[in-house]
């Protein structure tokens, strides 16, 4: 019966790892996207303005 137990606690282990590397994993591709759309933001914005600048004496 021990082996048994310790076989489903080996397992529980073994998925609270695997979990935990996932998690990290996610982590860093979410803070991937978060910087790269405030980038995406920042590009947005100058061009915003640069048209403005070019623009606004023809109007």
């Amino acid at each position: 019966m021990n082996s048994f137990l310790n076989q489903g606690l080996e397992r529980l282990v073994h998925l609270y790892e695997e979990s935990c590397g996932l998690n990290m994993l996610l982590e860093s591709k979410l803070k991937k996207a978060e910087v790269t759309i405030s980038d995406q933001g920042m590009i947005a914005a100058a061009k915003s303005r640069h048209y403005v600048y070019k623009f606004k004496p023809m109007t």
